[in-house]
């Protein structure tokens, strides 16, 4: 029977036991005999059910609980632990925690010992026995991999990056079969490459070849050159490695000293020698070399006999482990032998344990192979190169490795007398240091010469383990070895605990493990004894590590542990084992080196002779140098800017720009494309990139930043960074030493300059074999690029990157408030002292704040530079400023002439030479600065003419001399003086201007020079040279000619809207530029030499917001010109030439092109195609040769895209066709409300297949990516997957609850995904039918869905208005894009993945950026909703279905940015004419507009109310302007100043009603609070507050006499209230819903109100009394207007009818017909003969009183008009609408006999190409597809054409 401690007891009787066996535990004296009774105890409770005891538990866990104190007393800290932790198990089990002393109730607690275990004091066993914490458990608990230095596999022929590349490619050619299955994916494809191309082979044999020669030759041999040669020892031929053999014993023996180098080379390459490459004579040989030359160096010094026997010592540990047979021992052994044994007697420890370890080698050298060797050899350990395969090492068996030990038969008798538990050796020391015996007592038996011992192969065990990285084994084999206590065993343990821990290519962990093992070793003297010398070995290492300065660690790492731990262990122990710590730190640490694991040698300077490599390291820190000191020396103001995703992202969504390229930099993208505005900082920030990098550059790392300025290179296409390399003066060999070996940051400014698109990265080959490695950095002015401009920066070609992986974009954000702040604050900082300003930041913030339009130019960073220049300069020393208008050319007009004016001083100042002075003299003659203005300008015309806008001039005076650079930069006429003054700056020979803004300021200026009396212009000369000024330009030339040596006649401005906007603002500026571009205009109708300069300055004129609707431009000359979103309304073209023309957006209403020349113009949109009924679905073909449009009535009709002419129909649905798709092989499938899917022949239109199947509507389907099956999805709630070939069907997929109503295949694995009317979109697995995925979000039916190009993500569209994103793979939900007013029923990806188009039931199609889900462009022109929509595969287009019939073809493509100088942003629910008509006020959302009505140039903004106006209007002598808001106050407007003078706030709701008392001294209010207040004008104090309305009030209307105020309400009431007397005088009613509006009739005598009741009512105003029901309309009644005799009033509705009144009997008149929906607007001729209706079908339309004829109609407006206003005045009849479409526009109404023509005078905004009934007759070289959209947009156009 066995014992019972291991038999399963019940609870009481273990119990009983286990405390019987603690309590002898307890009272014994025999530390072994107590662990015993604790081990027994303990088996016998581990036996135990816990989870079925209940009564005994207590009482256990005291048990458990005692057992670990008595283990803590017998010095067993670990397994002590391990029962505490037990107790609190047990203890959380039965609702105990902790380590209270709980203890049974049943049976009395355990009591504490009362005798000790041995003799030793009760101080010393405490310390020994309670430790603070087993730090063992936490030490070395995951193994690493040994470090390596991974390394690229190099392709046929290149260049070979280091020797260690080498060493492992030949390695790889050497592996065997077996090792070849563990390699990488990579290594395997090189091998496999590798092996078939002898030429390779054998030229990297020879380079290995020539490596060992290399080191033959040199002379030097240091260690780096060796350690880099020892990386080929495993894998060099044998011919080879006895080359380096020789060379090693030849340097060791014919040096004069020991060769310490060659000794250490030797050792690797015995220890890395293949098997059978060395012999017993080559043992004989290096042991007799060794032996002759250790006995010559016996007398030098100890450091140089460390070193010696350090290095003997794995020499000989290598040949033990080489096991060659044979050998004659005698011989070699006797001398070296005698030779160690002598050492055994030197008074340094360290060169006797090193003596000690070569002896025990030596013993084994070559022998019998022990157990212990043969452990060793299997697991692999013995011979590993650093060339050898990582695979071909297996793991050690460590229990077989200690078992082998014990057949070393050393004993451990008379070891207590050596390293026992005797307290006396603590207590001993001071009479030991007293009688200089030291520690070399201890040492000299525990060092053993006499035989072999354990230790020796125990620490060849923990070598093997360190070189494997197995941890957590030599954790084991260190606490587990027969001879873990023996003296010897533990120095060589620390030993190689301190390497480890000082060499750093270990990670950090580990390292800081290895000092804890020490700390833990010092502590724990009853584990490891208690041995003097290996106390003071431990403090010697931590000494050194937590204080050598040769030892290089990050901050805070293992010095500082080390440190801390010296601190604590100072601490520990008794007295006399402080005593003994003190002694080690008062003798310090030896002076004997580390020894290290020798690092991978990253120069590899022999493989550099081999390959001829020139060192650059040097020229690169030069360069560092030029390029820090020319970024230093700028002394630029830079607040980091921040940027947004795209341009189209809202400004509220912004990131730091800095963060985000750094992440770029450490990511594994390669383009980063910077964006944004000139000016905004892009350069600036490349720059200080640039500045960053190079500061913290790392050689190590061998990353160079290089900043390109683009324009300054020739043909940067073509290695850009060789080029800019040269111009630093690197050679050939260097340039391409840094190609091979170096990573670049390429910083590439300025691509807009380079002026022509073209893919910088793809062009260089960035990153392809053979080519520069970098990363680019590249920054364009948004302007410059197109909707496309990835195509221009994606690395890949189209084809290759479809997704986008490779490019970052980020838009640079213009400043906020905050961020301007910012900036002056640090400008202030930089200019106080250099400058002597005494402007503070308030003093430029206020200016800013002040001067208007100033704070939105302070948003771009140049200007806000030229603005802080020039502030001072403008206020004056009073530092006071007005609030007038600052355009961005009048600072730059300050800023040029103030620099000039400084230059001119600096000259001075510094001093000119007699040749200077001579020159200097005849400039200032002429007006030194006039002249330098003239300079700059022409300077600026010629490098944009002769250059092509390139800004960089490179000048040669040998070479330019005869060219026009010599004008500007040659010797003589003062051009140095003149350069040197300019805003210019010089590096070497290129020339430039300090910012790209002012060469095109400066091209502006040479086109028009402004004069000192220009209205509005702020630009000023002094004062002694302004006459001078004007004289010149009276003699230059007439009011109305032009000087034709300009740049505006020689070249087009077109392309270079920054010059276009200065040469605009210059327009606004100055009339008398205006008339000089329409006299070019003009001009050009007669000499074709003009049509250049008539190009451009229409364009300018256009840019510039000059209106030429009316205009007589019949036979001008203009090819080429930019008119996008031009006003032509009714203008005459006839015989004009317009090719090559931008026509985008354009308004040519009426215009008149008869006989034009039209050939290139450009509208920017294409033709929508009619269909004979509704589409409801879109597809193309992979090529985007054909267009599919699926219909309503069943048919498909397929076009050419060439012609968008329609090929054939496709006939064979019988109901509604829902689904199209193209197959690559040009086949077509179809499916529809039929229930069949059907196949096409896509070339013919003949029918292939009919699947058949479904029992319902099949909504979608389309062609797997191979195409070789179809999946159909329909209503039935499944999804089926047919073969495309046969027509099979393969598999059926169910799942959805509901309808399939989509479905979509993934571009990159077996996978289709669906979306359905249960709300989920389902993933499935097209191979097995497996659903994957399941991913719910929407809220309402999924009825779109689509994947990304790269398959990474889904999109999908809901019934529940939402756009959703989805990871392809995880499901994971990401973006949710909002914006659509109806069903979102179709999506998809743009081709580069960057887009996203949905489309909807609202009749819209929208855009949005596929990374940040900001919302783009909205795309209205359907008329229905949009079930479609697809991109082409170029993606330059979209194509949309709808419901209208129509397909509309939108362009992705550049379109040119509408020109900014209208101020409308939001609907116009309200516009007013000023009495005098000369002036139009509108609402702007929070925002109040005054227009002129001459010119349409917007005036004051009425900013100040924090919700949206709903009314606005002019006080009766127009002096004034009233606005009401939702904010709850109405605000009282100067119309002059722009000034509020009032707010009226009182209102506890909205207000709506507003008006002014006919003598404008009053203003009454209503709204949302039912209470109705009059006003004084004057105070602005509330007169009355008129209660008695029960629900809020719509409008209000004073009497023409002014004493009473009417108010229609919600309460269905009218109530007329006494403003004279304040009182409710009287109540209407009538009414039986919302009483809308109220009106007076002009002679007071009668009141109007319309409701929305249907009905019209006429009260009498005196009595009250109610008159006449009009009734008639079918709808809600909004407006009623009295004609200005009274005798009629016209009411409008919601049927779109307007109706006239009787007055007098109430009744019908006219009904008006006409609108197609709401008429919501309506007013009265002046005269009373007309009456205009603005309605919701977006027109506005004219009518005959007496007639009841339509006499005109404009239908430009692409949404409701809300509302008009209708005067006569100084500018005639006119008309002003204000529409939801952000348009506010006056109309001319032009009498034409009995007809009527509203010309259109001006438009604060449109958005559309409208062509309505232009004249198109005759045109010339108009191509067939514009003459389709013409057609379309109801222009005239021949049928012919």
């Amino acid at each position: 029977m066995p014992p019972w401690y291991k038999r399963t007891l019940p609870s009481h009787e273990a119990i009983e036991r286990a405390t019987a066996q603690l309590e002898k535990a307890r009272h014994t004296q025999d530390r072994r005999r107590a662990q015993k009774y604790c081990d027994d105890a303990k088996e016998a409770l581990g036996r135990l059910n816990f989870s079925k005891i209940t009564t005994d538990r207590d009482h256990i866990i005291a048990i458990y609980r005692e057992h670990a104190r008595i283990l803590e007393k017998v010095g067993l800290p670990n397994e002590a632990k391990l029962s505490y932790s037990k107790a609190e198990e047990l203890g959380r089990m039965g609702g105990q925690a902790g380590h209270t002393d709980a203890v049974s109730p049943v049976t009395p607690p355990l009591t504490p010992p009362t005798a000790t275990l041995t003799h030793q004091p009760a101080d010393a066993v405490d310390n020994i026995a309670s430790p603070k914490k087993d730090v063992m458990i936490t030490l070395f608990t995951k193994d690493y991999p040994p470090p390596i230095v991974p390394c690229d596999l190099p392709q046929v022929d290149d260049r070979l990056v280091s020797t260690h590349q080498l060493a492992y490619c030949l390695a790889l050619l050497q592996a065997s079969p077996s090792t070849i299955d563990e390699l990488d994916p990579q290594s395997r494809s090189w091998l496999t490459a590798t092996e078939h191309n002898q030429v390779e082979k054998d030229r990297l044999q020879t380079l290995s070849a020539d490596l060992i020669r290399a080191l033959v030759r040199d002379e030097l041999k240091d260690m780096a050159a060796i350690t880099e040669i020892m990386c080929l020892a495993s894998v060099l031929s044998e011919s080879d490695f006895r080359i380096l053999l020789n060379q090693f014993v030849s340097s060791i023996n014919d040096a004069v000293l020991m060769d310490i180098h060659a000794m250490q080379g030797l050792t690797q390459l015995i220890q890395g020698a293949p098997p059978g490459y060395m012999d017993a004579d080559d043992m004989v040989k290096i042991l007799s070399l060794l032996s002759t030359r250790l006995q010559e160096t016996f007398q030098q010094s100890p450091d140089r006999i460390y070193q010696l026997t350090l290095t003997v010592s794995p020499v000989l540990d290598a040949m033990a482990d080489y096991n060659i047979l044979g050998l004659n021992r005698v011989k070699p052994h006797g001398p070296l032998l005698s030779y160690l044994e002598r050492l055994k007697s030197d008074k340094d420890p360290y060169i006797v344990f090193q003596a000690a370890c070569a002896y025990q080698a030596l013993q084994c050298v070559p022998d019998d192979e022990e157990p212990w060797q043969a452990v060793l050899r299997r697991s692999g350990s013995v011979i590993k190169g650093i060339g050898g395969l990582a695979g071909a090492i297996k793991s050690l068996d460590i229990a077989e490795f200690i078992e082998s030990l014990n057949t070393i038969q050393d004993g451990l008798e008379g070891a207590n007398q050596i390293f026992g538990l005797e307290v006396e050796a603590y207590n001993g020391v001071s009479e030991l240091k007293e009688s200089g015996q030291s520690f070399l007592g201890f040492l000299k038996e525990g060092f053993s010469f006499s035989r072999k011992r354990q230790w020796y192969a125990a620490l060849r065990g923990i070598d093997a383990l360190l070189l494997t990285g197995e941890f957590t084994k030599l954790k084991i084999l260190i606490c587990s070895a027969p001879c873990r206590r023996e003296l010897a065993f533990q120095w060589g343990v620390c030993q190689r605990l301190g390497n480890l821990a000082v060499n750093t290519v270990w990670d950090e962990d580990t390292r800081k493990d290895a000092v804890a093992f020490l700390g833990e070793i010092y502590r724990n003297d009853v584990e490891w004894g208690q041995i003097p010398p290996i106390k003071q070995y431990i403090v010697d290492i931590l000494i050194q590590l937590a204080y050598s300065e040769t030892i290089h660690d990050s901050p805070g790492s293992v010095q500082l542990v080390a440190g801390v731990l010296l601190k604590e262990l100072g601490m520990d122990g008794d007295v006399s084992k402080r005593a003994l710590f003190q002694a080690c730190r008062q003798a310090g640490s030896s002076t004997h080196p580390w020894k290290t694991a020798p690092p991978m040698n990253d120069s590899s300077v022999l493989l550099d002779q081999v390959q001829n490599k020139p060192y650059v390291e040097t020229a690169l820190r030069m360069f560092q140098r030029r390029r820090l000191q020319i970024q230093e020396q700028r002394h630029a103001v830079y607040i980091p800017p921040q940027a947004k995703a795209t341009r189209e992202a809202p400004d509220d969504n912004l990131f730091d720009m800095t963060a985000k390229v750094k992440g770029f930099l450490a990511s594994g993208q390669k383009v980063f494309l910077i964006m944004g505005d000139s000016g905004s900082g892009k350069s600036t920030f490349n720059m200080e990139l640039e500045l960053d990098l190079w500061k913290a550059y790392d050689t190590t790392k061998k990353r160079i930043p290089i900043f390109v300025t683009l324009p300054a290179i020739d043909k940067p296409e073509k290695d850009v960074i060789g080029k800019q390399l040269q111009q630093y003066d690197f050679t050939a060999a260097e340039i391409q030493e840094i190609k091979a070996h170096h990573e670049v940051i390429l910083i590439c400014d300025g691509y807009d300059e380079c002026q022509k698109l073209f893919n910088l990265y793809n062009d260089n080959r960035l990153n392809q074999p053979g080519e520069w490695k970098a990363k680019m950095i590249i920054s364009c002015r948004s302007e410059y690029l197109g909707s496309n401009y990835r195509l221009f920066f994606q690395p890949g070609t189209h084809n290759h990157n479809r997704t986008g992986a490779g490019l970052q974009v980020a838009v640079i954000a213009p400043f906020s408030l905050s961020k301007i702040r910012d900036y002056v604050r640090v400008y202030v900082e930089k200019h106080r002292q250099t400058k002597g300003s005494t402007w503070r930041v308030e003093d430029y913030m206020e200016a800013i704040d002040k001067i208007t339009n100033l704070r939105e130019l302070a948003r771009n960073p140049f200007l806000l530079s030229l603005a802080l220049e020039v502030l001072p300069r403008l206020a004056g020393q009073s530092k006071k400023i007005s609030s007038r208008k600052i355009a961005r050319v009048t600072l730059y007009d300050e800023f040029v002439e103030q620099w000039v004016e400084r230059g001119q001083m600096r000259l001075i100042e510094r001093g000119l030479t007699g040749n200077e002075q001579a020159e200097f003299s005849i400039l200032s003659e002429d007006d030194f600065n006039l002249t330098a203005l003239y300079y700059m300008k022409d300077l600026a015309a010629a490098i944009f003419e002769k250059q092509e806008g390139k800004p960089v001039v490179q000048y040669s005076a040998l070479r330019d001399r005869a060219t026009w650079k010599a004008d500007f930069f040659g010797h003589g006429d003062g051009k140095r003086l003149l350069h040197e003054t300019c805003p210019l700056i010089r590096n070497g020979n290129q020339y430039q201007f300090i910012h790209r803004s002012v060469m095109e300021y400066g091209v502006a200026r040479s086109v028009f020079e402004p004069e000192p009396g220009d209205p509005n212009a702020l630009a000023q000369l002094s004062i002694d040279n302004r006459h001078k000024r004007q004289e010149q330009e009276q003699e230059q030339e007439e009011e109305n000619s032009a000087v034709t040596t300009s740049v505006l006649y020689r070249k087009s401005l077109v392309g270079d809207p920054s010059i276009l906007e200065f040469l605009a603002e210059r327009v606004a500026q100055s009339p008398r530029f205006k008339r000089q571009l329409f006299a070019i205009i003009e001009q050009s109708k007669m000499d074709s030499q003009f049509s250049q300069a008539a190009s451009n300055a229409i364009s300018i004129l256009v840019r510039a917001g000059v209106r030429f609707n009316g205009a007589d431009l019949k036979g001008a000359r203009i090819p080429g010109a930019d008119l996008s979103y031009g006003e032509f309304d009714t203008a005459d073209f006839q015989g004009a030439d317009l090719r090559n023309t931008t026509l985008s957006k354009i308004w040519l209403r009426q215009a008149d092109l008869g006989s034009a020349l039209m050939e290139g113009a450009d509208f920017g949109e294409l033709p929508y195609l009619q269909e004979a009924s509704g589409v409801n679905c879109c597809a193309v073909s992979p090529d985007g040769s054909l267009f599919a449009s699926g219909l309503i009535n069943g048919s498909i009709s397929v076009y050419s895209t060439a012609t968008w002419r329609i090929l054939f129909t496709l006939k064979g649905h019988a109901d509604e066709v829902r689904g199209l798709a193209f197959s690559a092989n040009n086949t077509i499938v179809s499916a529809g409300d039929d229930r069949k899917v059907l196949c096409w022949d896509a070339q013919s239109g003949a029918r292939l297949l009919s699947l058949e199947g479904h029992t319902d509507s099949v909504h979608a389907v389309l062609f797997s990516p191979c195409c070789k099956q179809i999946a159909s999805g329909s209503w039935d709630g499944t999804i089926r997957i047919w073969n495309s070939q046969t027509g099979a069907l393969e598999r059926t997929l169910k799942g959805p609850t509901g309808h399939v109503e989509c479905l979509a295949f993934s571009p990159d694995v077996p996978q289709i995904v669906s979306g359905s009317a249960d709300r989920t979109i389902r993933l499935w697995n097209t191979q097995n039918g497996e659903l994957n995925l399941v991913l719910k979000g929407h809220t309402d039916t999924v009825c779109c869905v689509a994947y990304s190009p790269n398959g990474q993500q889904i999109v999908s569209g809901s019934w529940d208005r939402t756009i959703r994103l989805w990871n392809a793979h995880t499901g994971t939900p990401g973006l949710a894009m909002r914006g659509h007013t109806a069903y979102v029923v179709s999506v998809m990806f743009s081709p580069d993945g960057q887009k996203i188009a949905s489309s909807s039931w609202d009749e819209s199609v929208r855009l949005w950026d596929a990374k940040t889900g900001a919302p783009g462009p909205v795309l209205s022109g359907h008329s229905d909703s949009v079930p479609s929509i697809v991109y082409l595969p170029n993606g330059r287009h979209l194509a949309s279905g709808g419901e209208d019939g129509t397909v509309r073809l939108w362009s992705m493509q550049k379109t040119t940015s509408r020109p900014d100088f209208r101020g409308h942003i939001t609907s116009a629910l309200h516009v007013k004419f000023s009495p005098d008509s000369l002036q139009v006020a509108a609402t702007d959302g929070k925002i109040g507009r005054l227009w002129d009505a001459r010119t349409g140039i917007p005036g004051h903004a009425l900013k100040g109310h924090t919700d949206a106006i709903w009314s606005i209007i002019y006080s009766p002598n127009g002096q004034q302007v009233a606005t009401a808001s939702l904010d709850k106050t109405v605000r009282l407007w100067n119309v002059k100043t722009g000034k509020l003078e009032e707010i009226l706030s009182g209102h506890s709701s909205y207000i709506m009603g507003l008006a002014y008392s006919p003598d404008g001294q009053q203003v009454a209010t209503a709204g949302g609070d039912t209470a109705v207040r009059v006003w004084d004008v004057q105070t602005g104090e509330c007169e009355f507050n008129f209660r008695g309305h029960t629900n809020g009030i719509y409008w209000l209307a004073f009497s023409p006499d002014g004493q009473y105020v009417a108010s229609s309400s919600l309460d269905t009431t009218v109530r007329l209230w006494c403003v004279k007397e304040g009182g409710n005088d009287m109540v209407l009613k009538g009414h039986t819903s919302t009483a809308v509006r109220v009106g007076y009739s002009p002679n007071g005598q009668q009141i109007v109100s319309v409701s929305m009741d249907k009905t019209a009512r006429l009260w009498d105003a005196t009595t009250g009394a109610a008159g006449p029901v009009l009734s008639g309309h079918t709808g809600p009644v909004w407006c009623a207007a009295y004609s200005p005799d009274g005798l009629q009033v016209a009411t409008s509705g919601e049927d779109g009818t307007i109706r006239l009144w009787d007055t007098h009997t109430g009744a019908p008149v006219h009904v008006f017909k006409g609108h197609r929906r709401e008429a919501l607007a309506l007013v009265y001729s002046p005269d009373g003969k007309r009456i205009a209706s603005g309605g919701h079908d977006g027109t506005i339309r004219v009518w005959d009183i007496e007639s009841g004829r339509c006499l005109a109609m404009v239908a430009e407006f692409l949404d409701i008009v809300r509302t008009i206003d209708w005067k006569t005045g100084p500018l005639g009849s006119c008309i002003v609408s204000g529409s939801k479409d952000k348009s506010v526009r006056q109309w001319a109404v032009v009498e034409e006999g009995e007809n009527v023509k509203l010309r259109l005078m001006w438009s604060s905004n449109h958005e559309r190409l409208v062509l309505t009934k232009a004249n198109f007759q005759s045109v010339e070289g108009l191509s067939d597809i514009n003459a389709r959209l013409l057609r379309q947009r109801g222009a005239v156009v021949p049928s012919s054409t």
